[in-house]
């Protein structure tokens, strides 16, 4: 059995590199370890031609004012999910990935990861997001989340992502989950794939179906297929406080459900933002785009020399 502490679910928002435990708070400044162990200072400015995600400063929100501390105990109605949700650095986790069935391990092997215990030379790794590729779903809610809202309708509530400014419909119509997605006459597979919510109670269920499985879970590899559903529930838990839980179950590539994410807690971002990035007071999200054409700069420039390798 696969321990996520090895697999990944409790370092993916962490980014490419284990990170230290969150302050109290659950907030600290972030950095990933590529600018520490391969690239020297002189260097820095090179690296600001990758992927716009690793590129950014990965500074995440100080412990919470005095001000927004005293918000938290404002009344607020729990089915308003408005507002610019910033995610913690890291969550840790006990949790256990399921068994993989033949055909997930079959993916899970063909799939060479740049970072955990399988991790190889960035130039020689497959992970889609190297290439700009969409991060997918769920992945987009495990590694480089940093900030989300929700758009809220009758008919639907949207999600908006500051990474690769990707959104998702969550339809709250009352329609049903497609069941045919990648057949003969059916829907084709979609990176975030298809979404239906509904309230049970305080909490916003999601359930997806139909993500493209040339997407990964996470950074370091492990697989979905098309047949995968995930449920999402979303609970507000005061003002400043929305709590996330993420099940996966995907009988072509685990044994059994499983719990991906037990408890992540988004708190609400303050004015001000994280080192200027974001105009809080307009709830603006900041611009993070994964960009392939600096992509394709940092893999000659920086990733090739760091594995030992020249461009000939």
């Amino acid at each position: 059995m696969s321990n996520i502490h090895e697999s990944g679910f409790d370092r993916l928002i962490s980014g490419l590199n284990p990170i230290d435990a969150a302050t109290g708070s659950g907030f600290k400044a972030r950095s990933f370890e590529m600018r520490h162990h391969l690239i020297p200072m002189s260097a820095l400015f090179v690296s600001a031609l990758f992927i716009s995600s690793i590129l950014l400063s990965q500074t995440a929100p100080q412990a919470a004012t005095a001000q927004g501390k005293a918000a938290s105990a404002e009344a607020v109605d729990p089915h308003d999910l408005s507002g610019v949700w910033e995610a913690p650095v890291r969550v840790t986790t006990g949790n256990e990935i399921s068994p993989m069935t033949p055909w997930g391990k079959e993916q899970f092997e063909q799939h060479k990861p740049f970072n955990g215990p399988r991790m190889i030379p960035l130039e020689e790794s497959n992970d889609p997001m190297i290439k700009c590729d969409p991060l997918g779903f769920p992945r987009n809610l495990f590694y480089e989340i940093r900030h989300m809202k929700f758009v809220q309708t009758p008919s639907e509530t949207v999600q908006l992502f500051q990474y690769q400014a990707v959104w998702r419909e969550i339809w709250t119509d009352g329609r049903k989950l497609p069941t045919n997605i990648g057949q003969p006459g059916g829907p084709d597979p979609r990176w975030y794939g298809y979404s239906v919510g509904r309230w049970d109670g305080n909490a916003f269920v999601i359930n997806t179906t139909g993500v493209d499985d040339r997407s990964w879970l996470d950074v370091y590899g492990n697989p979905h297929s098309v047949e995968m559903r995930v449920e999402e529930r979303y609970t507000r838990l005061d003002h400043d406080h929305l709590k996330l839980t993420v099940m996966i179950d995907d009988p072509k590539a685990y044994t059994k459900p499983f719990l991906a994410q037990p408890g992540l807690v988004f708190r609400l971002a303050t004015k001000g933002g994280v080192a200027g990035m974001v105009a809080w007071s307009t709830g603006e999200l900041p611009e993070q785009m994964c960009v392939p054409s600096e992509a394709a700069n940092y893999e000659g420039l920086v990733a090739a020399p760091a594995a030992g390798k020249t461009n000939k």
